[in-house]
């Protein structure tokens, strides 16, 4: 790499605000109080079904979430305020795994061992028997794209613009499953939150948090397919049972394991000399005030 990349001009920040660990909070608060605006949709239900209401109302609570922290952070709700940079190819595969196996070998299992009520089983069982189209729609474009515009996009773009990156990824993440409100989702979405938030770190691309999102997401939908829907979805089995024995478990885990560590090795050779942020941190930006007062 030419040291013409590491140039001054390549740390700039964009002009755009930041955002403080409060202001991150309401926006979250905010966010889940958009939610309630899907209820718009349910007198769609006899027309439009079950799944194609699901995905109309969140669609529309999602997009007043995002426009909420759009207005909360200051940020000008156009395109030019976030960062769509493509990802260059060489990443694609990696990131997809990467977030595959995190999530298949560490958090699927980890949220797995967590005591569930009757109730909360029961509505995992009739969102997994869920499989139209408008939940492929709902599931695998909608969330990544609505989800990565609100938590990477507005809410970590702006923490990374006041706080150094662990304390901005770190909250991010546990915010981004907080907002799932449900115990499962909190594990593993904040476990996919710490990775989307480090991949937007070091590569500066929403859409390559995208992709991994709708690479997870794609994993879980093509899950679902592969049950038999004959048989309605035993969400009382343990770990070992839903896995098919101790064996299959130990070989799915280790597996996973072994593709999330590598790709997430390649993608640090892929980014490895880059500038590792064009938002300063806090402590940065001391420092930087204090070689300015010196020099004057």
């Amino acid at each position: 790499m030419s040291t013409t990349e590491l140039t001054v001009p390549a740390l700039e920040e964009k002009p755009l605000p930041p955002l403080t660990i409060a202001q991150s909070i309401y926006t979250v608060m905010a966010g889940i109080g958009a939610q309630l605006i899907g209820a718009i949709a349910l007198p769609l239900k006899p027309l439009l079904g079950e799944e194609t209401t699901s995905l109309v109302g969140y669609g529309l609570s999602l997009g007043l979430a995002v426009f909420i922290a759009c207005r909360i952070r200051g940020l000008p709700t156009e395109r030019a305020s976030f960062d769509l940079r493509i990802p260059r190819a060489s990443t694609w595969l990696p990131l997809a795994l990467g977030s595959i196996g995190l999530m298949v070998g560490v958090a699927s299992p980890i949220a797995a061992l967590m005591p569930l009520s009757e109730g909360f089983r029961k509505w995992l069982a009739e969102a997994g028997s869920e499989t139209g189209f408008a939940t492929l729609l709902a599931f695998v474009v909608a969330a990544p794209v609505l989800e990565e515009l609100l938590f990477r996009g507005v809410i970590l773009d702006g923490l990374l613009r006041k706080y150094s990156a662990r304390t901005a990824i770190l909250v991010s993440s546990v915010l981004f499953g907080f907002m799932h409100l449900n115990p499962v989702q909190l594990v593993t979405g904040t476990i996919f939150g710490a990775f989307a938030g480090w991949v937007y770190f070091r590569s500066r691309s929403l859409l390559a948090c995208i992709l991994i999102h709708m690479a997870t997401n794609g994993t879980g939908y093509l899950a679902r397919l592969s049950v038999d829907e004959t048989k309605p979805i035993d969400v009382s089995a343990s770990l070992v049972e839903s896995y098919g024995g101790l064996v299959p478990l130990v070989g799915i885990i280790a597996g996973s394991v072994l593709v999330a560590v590598l790709s997430i090795w390649a993608l640090r050779r892929q980014w490895r000399g880059r500038p590792v942020s064009r938002w300063p941190s806090s402590e940065r930006r001391r420092s930087t005030s204090s070689r300015a007062r010196l020099q004057t």
